[in-house]
């Protein structure tokens, strides 16, 4: 039972830890000796407040299960979105064919310029080192172009965070249902475009609205790229002689892709493809747009990706009109980032 007011668990049902113990015997029986299947991992994104002994522990005896009837298996365990040394360094050292899965998402950070998100992905190689040298094999098992929260049901079916999307949304035609045929009708579907936006809703709202949907924002040609803050005040399509959507994303597709295969063991695109026209989270429509590279990962567009700010090759500039203390904190960070190199 999770306590809100204290932030902690005051019980723990045993018996539903026993069960997914069970279900990982389970597939482990089915599965040991199939040529697809190469692994397995007992759970996907435990919350940041899982007790974290008891996560450990759960994981402890999962691998037991895998690795005596299917030796070979490799066994990937979720970070809780705790991606921390200090949490997972050490934690069964020594242990064959264990790594650990972490999700690098841009679209839950505030809005911010296009180098603020290319700084971000480029930091996350240090991160990644950090923990390869501390735990081992660090696998980035979801990743994706979004830059906001814009996606509908990103966040849960006609729900939404408290707070988000933080900007407006792009809005674009609502795909057709690929399950209606002549013996099917999917409920609900084609989505009637005479109609706003229909409940249930959750804390938030996202869903078809007059038979259009939600998408990712447009990025907007800037006068100056480097420090422009021209994203917070267009609108969500930006005009077409404006639009630099493809340059940015492209950019920062290569500078991820150069963060997490430098380092890592591995990483995997959220998602493979989506029912609407969201390249931001479709990898085969993020390919078809040239936003992800084809073919050689190990181009000099990708190894040098983030030359720029592995180097600390940028300037420090502030805003007008900033709080005192968001000033000296920013002014701060750019001494240290400076005595860093």
């Amino acid at each position: 039972t999770f306590d809100r007011h204290a932030a902690n668990y005051s019980s723990i049902n045993h018996d539903n830890i026993n069960h997914s113990l069970r279900v990982i015997s389970k597939i482990v029986d089915a599965y040991s000796g199939h040529p697809a299947v190469l692994g397995l991992q007992p759970v996907n994104e435990p919350w940041e407040q899982t007790p974290i002994e008891h996560l450990k522990s759960f994981y402890w005896e999962g691998y037991l299960i895998v690795k005596k009837h299917a030796p070979y298996w490799k066994y990937i365990m979720h970070d809780s979105f705790r991606f921390d040394p200090n949490i997972w360094g050490g934690f069964m050292a020594g242990c064959p064919d264990r790594a650990l899965d972490t999700h690098i998402y841009q679209a839950w950070l505030d809005p911010g310029s296009r180098v603020s998100f290319f700084a971000n992905a480029c930091q996350q190689k240090k991160n990644i080192a950090a923990m390869e040298q501390a735990f081992g094999p660090i696998v980035v098992g979801e990743w994706s172009l979004a830059t906001d929260n814009c996606a509908m049901w990103l966040n849960g079916f006609n729900d939404n965070l408290p707070g988000f999307p933080r900007l407006p949304c792009k809005y674009v035609p609502c795909a057709q249902s690929y399950m209606n045929d002549d013996e099917y009708q999917q409920p609900g579907t084609p989505v009637d475009p005479s109609k706003p936006i229909q409940g249930p809703y959750g804390t938030g709202m996202s869903g078809p609205v007059w038979g259009l949907c939600p998408v990712g924002r447009d990025w907007v040609r800037e006068m100056d790229p480097e420090h422009g803050q021209d994203f917070v005040h267009t609108p969500a399509e930006a005009p077409q002689r404006r639009d630099d959507t493809d340059a940015v994303i492209s950019a920062l597709a290569l500078k991820k892709i150069n963060a997490f295969s430098g380092i890592g063991h591995g990483f995997y695109f959220w998602n493979f493809r989506t029912d609407l026209d969201e390249p931001h989270w479709s990898y085969m429509a993020a390919l078809e747009k040239g936003w992800i590279p084809s073919g050689n990962l190990n181009s000099d567009s990708v190894n040098l990706a983030c030359h720029k700010e592995d180097n600390g090759l940028y300037q420090c500039v502030s805003k007008r009109d900033q709080l005192e203390n968001v000033v000296r904190n920013n002014v701060k960070g750019c001494i240290l980032a400076q005595d860093s190199n």
